[in-house]
Order: C-alpha cells, then structure tokens, then sequence
C-alpha cells in the first residue's frame, strides 16, 4: 500500500524472498536486491465500514495514510501503526494524524495504556533497542522487561483504548 497507483522497488536482504517481514520500500543497510511490485491505495479498494487498520510497512507509513485520507476521514478507524525510530521520524506521522485528522495516540509499555505525548517513544526505543536484537519469537514467548515498545494506537480523539466493543461484521470480516 502506497499513496499512488503503479509500481515500486521492494528492497529485500540477500537470499529473502520476502517471507521473513523485514522487506520495505525504504532501502536500509540489510536490504540487497529489489523487485517491482504493484502498488495501491487504501482508498482505492472501495471499502467502507472500516473500524480497523493495521499498518506494518517499515517506512512507508506516510504514503499509506495519504492514500488512506478519504477512508480516515469518512470512517474514523482505529490505526495501530509500527513505528520505529530507528527506521526513520516518528514525528512526521504523529503529526498527521493528530493534527491534520484529529487522532490521539495511545501506546502500551506495561499494563495500562498512556497517552502517546506523555510517552517517549523514540527515547524509550533508544534505551531498549538491544530487545529487537532478541528476535520475535523469542520477545513474544519470553516477555523481557522492559518492553519494546513499536506499536501505536491512534483513536479518533475522544475514544480511548478499551473504550469502545470491537465489531464482528460477519463472515467477510474472518
């Protein structure tokens, strides 16, 4: 997912064929070979009664909220995006979305959830980044204190995390 129709460069590491989840369309000192891959919006998809969106997109996230605006603006999802510092800005993306759509972020580094502006991420990212190192299996299964924290919940403002029932839309949502 992109802002944009066409086609784009995915940077893979040497011998990935893009299973592992470490390739992007932002090129970084473990990538080494590219293919071209089709590109699309979200808003493209025609879909309506969004409640949800995940975002993973190592860098690009900018690109994907612009080509998300219509159905940010119309359907007022909860976004929970990755966002790494080591990866680039984080603030450019908060900015987006608090300023311009009216979004409050929400992150969660132990049993409570905080408000994003009391929280810093790219400082807390700096101090912990030797977790990430620990591999996702193995931060998953054998929970470490402190947490790494990368993953941002951003609500309409107003709606807090634990506030609102999830949907279930049926079979088409499975």
């Amino acid at each position: 997912m992109t802002d944009h129709r066409g086609t784009a460069r995915l940077w893979l590491p040497p011998g990935d064929e893009g299973r592992r989840g470490v390739s992007s369309l932002v090129r970084r000192d473990i990538h080494a070979t590219a293919v071209d891959v089709p590109c699309l919006t979200l808003d493209g998809l025609g879909l309506r009664d969004v409640g949800f969106v995940k975002i993973d997109v190592d860098g690009n996230e900018l690109p994907v909220l612009r080509g998300a605006r219509e159905l940010i603006a119309r359907d007022r999802p909860a976004l929970f995006i990755e966002l790494e510092a080591r990866i680039q800005p984080i603030a450019p993306i908060v900015d987006l979305l608090t300023r311009h759509h009216g979004y409050r972020g929400w992150v969660l580094p132990g049993d409570t959830w905080l408000p994003l502006g009391a929280f810093d991420l790219e400082a807390h990212q700096e101090d912990t980044a030797y977790v990430v190192s620990q591999g996702l299996l193995r931060r998953v299964l054998t929970p470490r204190r402190p947490r790494y924290v990368n993953s941002v919940l951003f609500l309409p403002e107003g709606r807090r995390p634990g506030a609102f029932a999830v949907r279930d839309d049926g079979a088409h949502a499975r």
